[in-house]
């Protein structure tokens, strides 16, 4: 057993039938994020501070934008734990 207590090789991301990856082809179609079970939300990008990489999203929602920069008013994003991830359309 490893350290979370399951054997080598089990899980879900070992691609093992049963786990969500293998049914899913890599994809976990279970809500919520498989390490704290949050999800990632859509939200726009209302105003930006370049100088910290901190932009205020949909109802005042602090958010870091680092990761995904360029990024400009009125730019969507998915945001989990409050780090945008990606910029979608």
């Amino acid at each position: 057993m490893n350290w979370c207590g399951l054997d080598p090789g089990t899980g879900p991301r070992s691609g093992q039938v049963g786990s969500p990856l293998a049914v899913t082809g890599g994809r976990n179609d279970e809500v919520g994020c498989i390490t704290c079970g949050d999800v990632a939300e859509r939200m726009l990008v209302r105003t930006i501070d370049h100088a910290t990489g901190l932009a205020r999203c949909d109802g005042g929602e602090e958010v870091d934008v680092a990761l995904v920069e360029p990024v400009e008013e009125g730019d969507a994003v998915l945001v989990h734990a409050g780090v945008a991830l990606v910029r979608v359309a």
